[in-house]
């Protein structure tokens, strides 16, 4: 059907109704309401129809907005989740989930790789995909064309060396931080990551037999943690923490 507004701009009004299948657009264009039409109705014809009309209105910003309350807070490490969610949302968050196409998702891992390093570009095209696939899972929005594919960086090499002494003392020295350097040979003796260092507790710690046991640690289970002599002398060195925690 054809409509001219008050200002004479002329669109094309288009009604799908098929096996108690109802659609309804708007187009600017009568081409493109022809062949929107006829891409319903064979979609219907083949079985295959999923419904747009909820992937159309619900714009990335939104679903970025539902994981971030009803995802995030039963995972572990939401803090850097959290803060890729505000990147999403500044370049694509205006964009309707049905509008994220390949194409589109090319287009932001492009213009990411010249602000930030591969493996953070790596993590935010992982997450747009957990939101997609939360939304078909978990928020009962059909995604019509599926979750869009597009090709990851090549992920950037390992670390070959270790930190070297002289570079710890120059980092313990540029800092005002009296307890760095305990935390930082802490670290470098026990392998243990900022996140369970922050999460331990002095319960935990059994001096006697040499160990420190991590609760709920990034895989979501429990590990003791072997103690050299460096390690327990700098335990047993700092100061009690009202918490528990033990730095």
């Amino acid at each position: 059907q054809k409509k001219v507004g008050r200002d004479g701009d002329i669109s094309w009004s288009v009604q799908v109704r098929k096996k108690h299948i109802k659609e309804f657009r708007t187009f600017s264009s009568h081409a493109d309401a022809k062949n929107w039409a006829a891409e319903i109705e064979s979609e219907i014809a083949r079985g295959i129809y999923v419904r747009r009309a909820e992937s159309e209105k619900t714009t990335m910003a939104q679903v970025c907005e539902r994981y971030r309350n009803e995802v995030l807070p039963g995972l572990r490490g939401s803090k850097p989740d959290n803060s890729r969610l505000l990147n999403i949302e500044e370049r694509i968050g205006s964009l309707p989930i049905a509008a994220v196409t390949s194409t589109v998702l090319a287009s932001f891992r492009d213009g990411r790789l010249r602000e930030v390093s591969k493996q953070s570009v790596i993590h935010e095209l992982n997450l747009i995909n957990r939101l997609l696939k939360a939304c078909q899972m978990d928020f009962g929005i059909p995604l019509p064309s599926g979750i869009p594919q597009v090709r990851k960086p090549q992920k950037p090499n390992g670390r070959d060396r270790r930190v070297d002494q002289l570079e710890i003392q120059a980092i313990c020295a540029a800092s005002d931080s009296v307890e760095l350097d305990s935390i930082i040979t802490l670290a470098i003796e026990t392998a243990m990551r900022r996140g369970e260092l922050a999460e331990a507790i002095r319960e935990n710690l059994k001096v006697q037999k040499r160990t420190l046991k991590l609760v709920d640690t990034k895989n979501g289970e429990s590990r003791v943690i072997p103690l050299s002599t460096k390690a327990i002398s700098i335990l047993e060195g700092m100061p009690y923490q009202l918490d528990g925690r033990i730095i």
